[in-house]
C-alpha cells in the first residue's frame, strides 16, 4: 500500500468489530420490550496533525463500558467478556464518554507507516 499502513487493517477491523458488537448489544438491551432496539453510529476519522486512527461507536446505553482493570487475562472459551481486552489489546488508548442520551466508546491506533517487506 503506498501509505505504508497496510499493517493497520488487522487491528482496526478487530477494534471496529467489537465495538460495533458491544454497541449492537447495548443497544438491544435498552430496547423496551417489543420495540426495535436503536441504531448505533461508527466514525473512523484520522484528524490531521493528531497522527492516530480513532475509531469510534455510539450506543443509546449511558452506562460505561464495564472495565477490567485487574489485567487478567479473560476465558477464553467464555462467550462474551473479550471485546474490551481486545480493544485495549490493539488500541494506544480507549476509553468512553457520555454523550446524546447514550455513550460513545472510542480507540485510538497511531498512524505509524511501515516500510515495505524486502
Amino acid at each position: 500500500m503506498t501509505w505504508g499502513l497496510a499493517h493497520l487493517s488487522e487491528p482496526a477491523e478487530a477494534i471496529t468489530a467489537e465495538l460495533v458488537t458491544n454497541a449492537i448489544t447495548a443497544s438491544g438491551r435498552t430496547a423496551l420490550p417489543g420495540a426495535v432496539p436503536q441504531p448505533v453510529m461508527l466514525w473512523a476519522s484520522a484528524p490531521p496533525g493528531r497522527g492516530e486512527l480513532c475509531i469510534r461507536v455510539w450506543d443509546p446505553d449511558p452506562a460505561p463500558p464495564p472495565r477490567d482493570d485487574t489485567g487478567d487475562i479473560p476465558d477464553l472459551w467464555a462467550e462474551s467478556g473479550r471485546g474490551l481486552f481486545i480493544v485495549a489489546a490493539y488500541s494506544s488508548r480507549w476509553s468512553w464518554y457520555p454523550a446524546h442520551g447514550g455513550k460513545y466508546v472510542w480507540a485510538a491506533l497511531p498512524l505509524r507507516p511501515q516500510p515495505p517487506a524486502r
